[in-house]
């Protein structure tokens, strides 16, 4: 073998090891947005539900589980979280995997309405448990159920078909993606 390759096949698996260390770490910071999300053209939402919804990172605060709906404390339970774009794209993460995707909200108020989300990319990052893997399948599973939201206080309330909320999100103003 060539004495000049060993230093760069060294570096090789190297790089893959510090890659993959470093995406299994929680972060603060905006994972990277897949070009094939923002490639996707949707629908523009009203102006009003964008400005409600959009810009604000999103932490989880409740999932429906079989047991029923179960609160949860970002942080100490769940680090899901989600920041919908004005353009109609969204990026998040379930606590284990990234995601992207977009969303359409044909309502006119801010308070309540319709509103869907299309997951078109997730990192595909093994969960450390049986019990992270089935959070994580419910959650990516309830999203793309999503019919309609309602807002509250530094919340959002996103339901389903039956009008059964799914998923609780709130709005820290501290909080970053």
């Amino acid at each position: 073998m060539n004495i000049r390759l060993r230093p760069a096949l060294c570096i090789i698996p190297l790089s893959l090891a510090l890659f993959f260390s470093c995406a299994q770490l929680p972060s603060n910071k905006s994972p990277e947005k897949p070009a094939a999300a923002r490639a996707d053209k949707p629908a523009k939402s009203s102006k009003e539900s964008i400005t409600a919804l959009s810009g604000k990172t999103w932490l989880l605060g409740g999932i429906l589980l079989d047991a029923g709906f179960i609160p949860l404390e970002p942080g100490h339970g769940s680090d899901a979280r989600m920041l919908l774009h004005p353009d109609g794209t969204m990026e998040g993460s379930t606590g284990t995997n990234l995601f992207s995707g977009t969303w359409h909200s044909s309502s006119k108020s801010a308070e309540s309405g319709l509103i869907t989300f299309k997951i078109a990319k997730t990192t595909r990052m093994a969960a450390p448990n049986e019990i992270a893997a089935a959070f994580e399948t419910r959650f990516l599973r309830h999203l793309q159920e999503i019919r309609a939201f309602k807002t509250g206080k530094d919340s959002v309330q996103f339901r389903g078909e039956s009008d059964t909320v799914l998923l609780k999100w709130i709005h820290r103003g501290d909080s970053a993606f």
